[in-house]
């Protein structure tokens, strides 16, 4: 982060925001194809900086701006959007939404990652995204040769501009267990070439994820402005909790024009189906040098006959020889009940298996599992339980839930007094024992 809050220390060893400025003049006097500026209030540029992004969009330079706030009017014009009415969201969180296809959002599962609050503007641009009801990414051709994208989603724990700075969001509390970041990167990568006007020279015009015969592929439309072209497809399946579900690679011959290609997320005879709930699909397209011609994702939704509410554990923390105790609460569809067997795993960080068990139950519209755990000997400081309600000998529903753990030789020291300092707050700390 770079901001009047590290102005403290040695004149010597002090990064002021002259320094910034002197070396952003400095490296945007080279040739570059795009600009990213990741929540830095606006009032920390000067004039003559302000200039020369301006200038360098004209040129032709593509210029990303995550949550622009506190700016000049200068810089303002620039962009398209106005002065923030609000730099820190009111609400929790605003699921994200796309507005309509647009090479920047085309091939990401928008509608699946984490909600974030967001900086409130009134946009002057086209609106390709919202949350809620606010623009989340604001797009513009010009001034001159270049482009802009504004994202509005917040950098820091108290809004853009503030503590600290960053190019993703900034997400706290959020139960999200698969890789959200990675598709928050793919957002800001499709931004900057789009911005650069360095677009993939395979043109991702849609991007789905749907069963066939009961097995998962991905579905994707391209335009190929060129020449036929062969490609080699890297493809992978992942679960609502990160586990990769299917590795492969397939080789495709894309013809010139538009065309619609499936490609296979199962192995060739595999015959078990997925289990109910979220999957998430990638493909990376390459050529025979390995250059990437396009990239994108999907989302799949596997229906449920029964849904696994909610896991709860007896408690936060578990010692050496403890026994877990596990609820688990499942719905089920109207009408008649089903017979459900519900399987619990509970394993460490290391993959290594404390206990597995299994639950023969009835659920109608609702039911309750419980389940006794032993902990044993734990290695490490956290462990997953993992559920699986399966309907006729097939995986119907998976939930998890993560728990600490401490190994015994943590579990047995002995703790002195400390003080810590926690956001600017000095609080003494006790404690006899880690429990």
């Amino acid at each position: 982060g770079i901001g009047r809050w590290f102005t403290a220390g040695k004149k010597g060893g002090r990064y002021l925001v002259a320094h910034m400025n002197q070396n952003i003049l400095k490296e945007l006097r080279q040739p570059c194809d795009a600009i990213i500026i990741g929540g830095l209030r606006g009032d920390l540029f000067t004039d003559e900086v302000i200039d020369l992004f301006r200038r360098k969009v004209e040129e032709g330079v593509g210029l990303v701006y995550v949550g622009p706030n506190r700016c000049p009017e200068k810089l303002y014009s620039l962009l398209p959007v106005e002065k923030e009415f609000r730099v820190l969201s009111q609400k929790h969180g605003e699921q994200w939404e796309t507005t309509r296809p647009h090479p920047i959002t085309t091939g990401v599962p928008m509608a699946e990652l984490p909600r974030t609050r967001y900086t409130w503007y009134k946009a002057t641009g086209e609106i390709l995204a919202t949350m809620g009801k606010r623009p989340l990414i604001v797009a513009q051709a010009g001034p001159g040769q270049g482009r802009i994208v504004v994202l509005a989603y917040n950098t820091a724990q108290m809004g853009s501009g503030t503590y600290s700075y960053g190019i993703t969001p900034f997400l706290e509390n959020v139960d999200c267990r698969f890789k959200y970041w990675e598709y928050h990167f793919s957002l800001l990568a499709k931004a900057l070439v789009w911005a650069a006007r360095r677009e993939p020279p395979l043109q991702l015009k849609a991007a789905t994820a749907e069963l066939r015969e009961g097995q998962p592929e991905a579905v994707l439309t391209l335009e190929n402005p060129g020449d036929a072209v062969l490609a080699k497809a890297a493809v992978s399946l992942s679960s609502a909790y990160g586990r990769t579900e299917f590795e492969g690679s397939h080789e495709v011959n894309l013809a010139r024009g538009q065309q619609t290609i499936r490609l296979a997320l199962h192995e060739e005879r595999q015959t078990r189906p997925l289990a109910g709930g979220l999957h998430l699909a990638d493909v990376i397209l390459r050529d025979r040098d390995g250059k990437i011609l396009t990239w994108g994702s999907a989302a799949l939704r596997v229906p449920e006959t029964v849904r696994i509410g909610k896991i709860a554990l007896d408690k936060r923390a578990y010692h050496p020889s403890d026994v877990a105790k596990a609820t688990v609460d499942l719905a089920g569809p109207a009408g008649e009940p089903r017979p459900v067997l519900v399987r619990a795993e509970f394993t460490d960080a290391l993959g290594r298996l404390f206990a597995r068990r299994e639950q023969q139950i009835t659920v109608a519209r609702e039911a309750t599992a419980t389940f006794d755990l032993p902990v044993g000997k734990p290695l490490v400081t956290s462990a997953t339980l993992r559920v699986t309600g399966c309907l006729d000998g097939h995986p119907d529903a998976v939930g998890e839930a993560d728990v600490i753990t401490f190994p015994e030789r943590f579990s047995r020291r002995g703790w002195a007094d400390w003080h810590s300092t926690t956001s600017g707050t000095q609080t003494t700390w006790c404690p006899s024992n880690p429990g």
